[in-house]
């Protein structure tokens, strides 16, 4: 038998393999400039093309330099593939421990690779952090990862975030929502994924009724307390409730009282051992009577429960849902 590796060995059989390439070339509609070679196994064939890849990766400088100090490499295959892809990652010096099989979908009879939906979720996630420099002082957005992959050698074909935006009125959520939503749809494509969403629910802001509000701005003054509007000369009040469809539908107020030292913000521990404190106690009792006072006020004044239905008409047709 004659070695046709190269054509100074056997020139007559290197010829003929490049015109069956011509061939194989111009059968296929492949470009003019096409070439190849032909091997006689599957190993063969799967060695040369990882081998290919390897120094296309390195620069070309594989073959010469050696891997000693060259970068990591990952071969990415299916988890149907043939073990020739195993066989050639261990020959070619990538190594098994490299060789990452994806498995393919379980709805898909080809077994085709999943596309990497962890990437897909952190495209989103980075995206949604360059969108919070053009937001609105108002506007936040918050996430947090519900389902992500357990193993740090498969790329999982789901991964699921909880995602929620806030502002101030109604108006500037629905200026957000479309913009996050954009955010994460990027990401998706960029990564090969399909992005789906449940049917956003656009909450409410507490629309603090203006009448009820002076009321008991009132009551709270009665008892020694004085109450300060928020505002950016003495500071916005942001927390979470489930009062604002409420107060869609009721006269409402959600006033906030103060039970530990300027300064100290909910959530940290220092408001923690305030709330146990005398001063917070006295907070807790000042708030019930103020309360109390105002719910009297509307009970016994018609014109003041009227007021306020007038008040809570204007203020959802100025921000409607």
């Amino acid at each position: 038998a004659g070695q046709a590796m190269l054509w100074q060995t056997a020139p007559a059989a290197n010829e003929m393999e490049a015109l069956v390439i011509d061939w194989l070339r111009d059968a296929l509609g492949l470009p003019g400039d096409f070439t190849g070679t032909i091997h006689d196994s599957a190993t063969t064939a799967t060695f040369s093309a990882v081998l290919t890849m390897r120094e296309r990766a390195l620069g070309y400088t594989g073959l010469t330099a050696g891997l000693s100090g060259a970068p990591r490499l990952r071969l990415y295959a299916s988890a149907q593939t043939h073990s020739s892809v195993d066989k050639a990652a261990r020959l070619s010096g990538i190594g098994q421990d490299n060789l990452v099989k994806i498995p393919g979908r379980a709805d898909d009879p080809l077994h085709s690779m999943d596309p990497n939906a962890l990437d897909a979720a952190i495209n989103g996630y980075n995206n949604i952090s360059a969108l919070r420099q053009q937001m609105a002082p108002d506007q936040r957005i918050h996430g947090a990862f519900q389902e992500v992959p357990t193993r740090s050698n498969v790329i999982p074909e789901r991964v699921s975030i909880r995602w929620v935006c806030r502002g101030a009125s109604v108006s500037s959520v629905k200026d957000l929502l479309p913009r996050m939503i954009a955010c994460l749809e990027a990401g998706g494509m960029a990564a090969g994924c399909q992005v789906e969403m449940t049917e956003p629910r656009i909450g409410s802001q507490v629309l603090d009724n203006a009448v009820l509000v002076e009321r008991y701005v009132a009551n709270s003054q009665s008892i020694g307390r004085s109450p300060v509007r928020p505002g950016p000369a003495t500071g916005n009040v942001f927390g979470s409730t489930d009062m604002g469809v409420v107060s869609r539908n009721f006269p409402s107020i959600h006033p906030v009282i103060a039970l530990a030292p300027e300064g100290v913000a909910i959530h940290e521990r220092a408001f923690a051992a305030a709330a146990a404190s005398e001063a917070a106690d006295r907070a807790v009792v000042d708030g019930a009577k103020a309360l109390a006072r105002t719910v009297i006020d509307i009970w016994s004044d018609a014109e003041l429960r009227n007021a306020a239905w007038r008040q809570l008409d204007a203020d959802k047709a100025a921000d409607p849902l």
